[in-house]
C-alpha cells in the first residue's frame, strides 16, 4: 500500500508541475500618413480577454463576436478605448476617431485615426488596455513615424512609450 501511495503522490505532484500559463498581450500598430496628415492605429486584442475586462468593468455578462452581441457594440468599444488609450503629439492629447472594428478568429481588431497630424517631434502613447483584469498583460506597440520604425513593450507599472523625433 504504501508503494501505491507513493507513486500516486508522485504522478500528482508531476501532473501539477506542468500546469498551463496563458499570456496576456495585444498588438499596437501605429502610422503616421503624412499625405493624409494621419495617424492610423490598428489593435489587436483576444476576444476571450476583452470579453473577460468588459464583464469586470460592467459587471454584466457580453457575447462578443456573435449574434448575441449587444446592439450598442461599437460605443462600449469606443468608451473603453478612450479611456484606456491615449496619444498625445507634441505634448497635446490627441482626439482619437473610432472607425469600427472586425473579427479575426480569435481576436478583435480596431480602427483608429487622428486627423490633421503634420509634423511630429514627440509622441507620447499610453496603453492600459486589459490591465484592470490582467495585470501580465502586455501590449505591443509598433510605431512607423517619420520613417523611423520603433518597438515597445508596455506592461502595467510601464504603459507609456515616449518618443522624440
Amino acid at each position: 500500500m504504501n508503494i501505491i501511495s507513493t507513486k500516486i503522490l508522485i504522478y500528482l505532484f508531476a501532473l501539477s508541475s506542468f500546469s498551463i500559463h496563458k499570456y496576456y498581450i495585444s498588438i499596437t500598430h501605429i502610422k503616421h500618413v503624412p499625405k493624409q496628415e494621419t495617424i492610423q492605429v490598428i489593435l489587436r486584442v483576444f476576444i476571450d480577454d476583452l470579453q473577460e475586462e468588459l464583464h469586470q468593468l460592467n459587471q454584466s455578462k457580453i457575447e462578443l463576436g456573435t449574434n448575441r452581441e449587444p446592439k450598442n457594440i461599437d460605443f462600449i468599444y469606443e468608451e473603453y478605448i478612450n479611456d484606456n488609450f491615449s496619444i498625445n503629439i507634441n505634448k497635446k492629447k490627441q482626439n482619437l476617431t473610432y472607425l469600427g472594428k472586425s473579427y479575426t478568429d480569435d481576436m478583435v481588431v480596431f480602427y483608429i485615426e487622428i486627423i490633421n497630424v503634420k509634423d511630429i517631434k514627440e509622441l507620447k502613447i499610453v496603453n492600459n488596455i486589459l490591465y484592470s483584469s490582467f495585470p501580465e498583460q502586455e501590449n505591443i506597440v509598433k510605431v512607423n513615424i517619420n520613417n523611423q520604425h520603433k518597438s515597445y513593450i508596455l506592461y502595467k507599472n510601464h504603459s507609456i512609450a515616449l518618443i522624440n523625433y
